[in-house]
């Protein structure tokens, strides 16, 4: 059987060998005249292809010997199917031609080829390594190859016989008479095949007695085969099933996954969207650094490889760069075996945004609870604490009426007094700063007050300190209280003239701005739309970071015990509040610091500025009648004293209960009723407005020692009544009673 198999190759190589020579006779008997090379190159191209021979550029060199020194003609066909022609002096190839034996050069990149290397190199256009010459008659049938030592003997031996039907057909383009050659050698060439034929259709009657014997043992094979193949399908679905599960498992993972085998990666698509790349533009580990991690490479690439070293790395946050060219937080975690790894990556960026805005939002949080704290606690003891300074008050200031100016006392009860005052507007402050201070709010323009209030800073700051202002041109209004915005610009002038002890300059500027969605979402406590921005600046000492986290803080200072009450930034603080706005605050250790404060812009800007209205005369005491309620009794005695003294008719009750049937008794024969607004069994604004619905001709004035919030509505049904904020002195007390007395 082996016999047939090769009897049979054999014919089938001799049938390949014959299409060959009759593929290049026939297109030389085409040829009409020696010059036409096309058709026979591309004969002899398929020729060399049909037996297997292989080739760079092919072709024919024709010697002309017509001249002294013979010359050359390349007819050449590269494997790309352009072809050429080129002459030019070849002394080698024709001494090779007039040798007349065929010549192999396997490798022209020995050290004596190498010139014959260069030339035919240049003219192939790409680097020769073998080189195989068939002379005949008129040349030399030439195939080249890139490769060195390229050409068999079996090779060389099929371009002698297409060398010779070569040689051949150009002498018969030269003689007529070789048509009979060539008849004669193709008779031959049949003969040889019939006699094949014959000899093959022996053999395949012996071959058909051995394929029967074999076929039997054959089935018994085939039927063993086809069960073991069954089987490998099975096995092979079994696994690609699984393999399609762990893919689809992979690819749909809500975390990224990075596969890396030697240089190569596979991304799945969570690292697509993590980083913004197609899977397809991050193939290897030099992109993943170069796109991913830029010139954080060098630091990086350590701790990627621990994976490698280690079988695992991480878990840790490296930063990335996405391809629209932000920065992202990503989690990294990386597990390898022996082959190959796995890395896993997290895009935590929003968390970490989210973790920090907690956190930031906790600390306004508890600012803002210790701000309510304080401020709970002004509001708690502004009633009781202010009752027993209007007490202190009115005794010192009662005294003072009843010693002459020369008395050695007496500046000792106007210290007293001054200390009064003070400890007032220390609660005063702190109702301000926890926004429980009755506020007169109105249309204001802020360059204007900062103006006015400049005037005060040369004595306030002392001549070291240079003050400078930059006012905006048409600087939108805001509604403010205009005491309130002083004491914002006083407590900031003071905090900078402290942070200059050897002077320096304080900026103010203001201007309009508008507040995005971008700034609020880098500030919490901002909100969009149009503001006022004042920033008062200094040169000043600065402050560190704990120190600035605590700046706000009541009660909290840096100077020494007895020179400051660590209330004049909380109070700043509690009043931008109160206006609806917010500020920040920045500074370093000497850097000085900025204070950046935002208030809402009216809508609708007044057309003129409004002005206070102003006081109306005093009216001559004239003994009227006063309906006085009070629940501290001690105060309430001092309030009968001060005004009994001054003239005027004063009924005294400690409730509202106490109040009202004297009311009766007295069938409503009052000209004020001065109460208190808190009181144990009521609001005093509640008497007054049952007893003016009796008497409509009596006048009402309100004291407290609360806060605004705590009082509650000062009206009637028609009008509102004025309020006088305990302590008070004498002299405001008269001049209140005197107002509301007059209408």
């Amino acid at each position: 059987m082996e016999e047939l198999r090769q009897l049979r190759q054999r014919i089938e190589r001799l049938e390949i060998q014959r299409q060959a020579r009759q593929l290049v006779s026939d297109a030389l008997w085409q040829m009409d005249s020696v010059d036409d090379y096309g058709q026979f190159l591309e004969a002899l191209r398929v020729a060399l292809e049909l037996l297997g021979v292989p080739y760079h550029t092919c072709g024919i060199n024709i010697i002309d010997t017509g001249t002294q020194s013979p010359g050359v003609r390349h007819y050449t066909l590269n494997n790309q199917r352009q072809w050429y022609i080129r002459q030019a002096t070849n002394p080698i190839l024709v001494e090779l031609w007039r040798q007349a034996v065929p010549a192999y050069r396997p490798d022209l990149s020995a050290e004596d080829n190498r010139h014959e290397q260069t030339a035919i190199s240049e003219e192939a256009g790409t680097l020769i390594r073998s080189v195989v010459d068939i002379p005949f008659p008129h040349g030399t049938l030439a195939v080249n190859s890139t490769q060195p030592h390229a050409f068999a003997q079996e090779n060389i031996d099929l371009l002698q016989e297409l060398a010779r039907v070569v040689g051949e057909g150009f002498a018969r383009l030269e003689d007529l008479q070789t048509l009979d050659q060539r008849n004669q050698a193709l008779e031959a060439e049949v003969a040889e095949r019939r006699k094949a034929e014959t000899d093959l259709q022996k053999m395949q009657g012996q071959l058909e007695q051995r394929v029967e014997e074999r076929t039997l043992e054959l089935r018994h094979i085939e039927t063993a085969l086809r069960a073991e193949i069954s089987d490998r399908k099975r096995a092979e679905q079994a696994l690609q099933e699984s393999e399609q599960r762990l893919r689809r498992m992979v690819e749909n993972l809500p975390a990224g996954a990075v596969y890396v085998e030697d240089d190569l990666l596979v991304l799945n698509r969570a690292v697509e969207e993590i980083t913004g790349y197609d899977r397809n533009a991050i193939t290897t580990l030099d992109d993943w650094f170069k796109k991913i991690h830029g010139d954080q490479t060098a630091s990086l690439r350590s701790y990627y490889m621990d994976a490698r070293k280690t079988g695992f790395s991480g878990p840790g946050i490296v930063s990335i760069f996405h391809r629209d060219g932000s920065t992202r937080q990503v989690e990294f975690a990386g597990y390898s075996d022996e082959t190959s790894e796995v890395w896993l990556l997290t895009d935590v960026s929003q968390r970490l945004r989210a973790e920090a805005d907690k956190e930031n939002l906790q600390d306004q949080l508890r600012q803002a609870q210790k701000m309510e704290s304080v401020g709970l606690l002004a509001g708690g003891i502004a009633h009781d604490f202010n009752n027993q300074l209007g007490i202190i008050m009115f005794d010192v200031e009662l005294l003072l009426e009843g010693v002459p100016d020369d008395w050695p006392m007496r500046r000792d009860l106007e210290q007293i007094r001054a200390v009064v005052r003070r400890s007032a507007d220390l609660i005063r402050q702190l109702l301000i700063f926890s926004s429980r201070e009755p506020m007169d709010k109105k249309p204001l323009d802020l360059n204007r007050q900062i103006r006015e209030v400049r005037q005060l800073f040369n004595r306030l700051l002392g001549e070291p300190i240079t003050v400078e202002l930059a006012l905006a041109d048409h600087l939108g209004w805001i509604q403010a209280d205009p005491a309130n915005i002083d004491q914002i610009l006083t407590n900031l002038a003071v905090n900078a003239r402290d942070a200059m002890p050897e002077g320096g300059t304080l900026s103010i500027c203001t201007r309009n701005t508008f507040i995005d969605q971008a700034y609020c979402q880098r500030h919490p406590q901002a909100r969009q739309g149009h503001f006022v921005h004042l920033r008062v600046s200094d040169t000043g000492i600065g402050m560190d970071k704990d120190l600035l986290n605590r700046v706000f803080d009541p009660f909290f200072t840096t100077k020494a015990a007895g020179k400051g009450t660590g209330l004049g930034l909380a109070v700043v603080y509690g009043v931008v509040q109160a206006h609806e706005g917010w500020l920040t605050v920045e500074s370093g250790l000497d850097e000085g610091s900025r204070f950046d404060i935002y208030l809402p812009v009216l809508e609708a800007p007044p057309t003129t500025e409004a002005t206070a209205p102003k006081p109306g005369p005093a009216v001559a005491i004239q003994g009227e009648k006063i309906l006085l309620i009070e629940d501290e009794p001690d105060l309430r005695d001092r309030l009968q004293r001060v005004l009994a003294k001054r003239g005027y008719q004063v009924s005294p009750a400690g409730s509202l209960e106490e109040g009202r049937q004297l009311f009766q008794r007295r069938q409503g024969d009052f000209d004020l009723l001065l109460t208190d607004v808190v009181l144990p069994d009521g609001k005093g604004p509640h008497l007054a407005a049952e007893l003016t619905a009796v008497n409509s001709a009596l006048n009402v004035l309100l004291i407290s020692g609360y806060a605004d919030a705590e009082i509650g509505p000062l009206q009637g049904d028609d009008k509102s009544w004025p309020l006088l904020q305990k302590p008070i002195s004498v002299e405001d007390l008269i001049t209140a009673i005197q107002q509301a007395v007059a209408g």
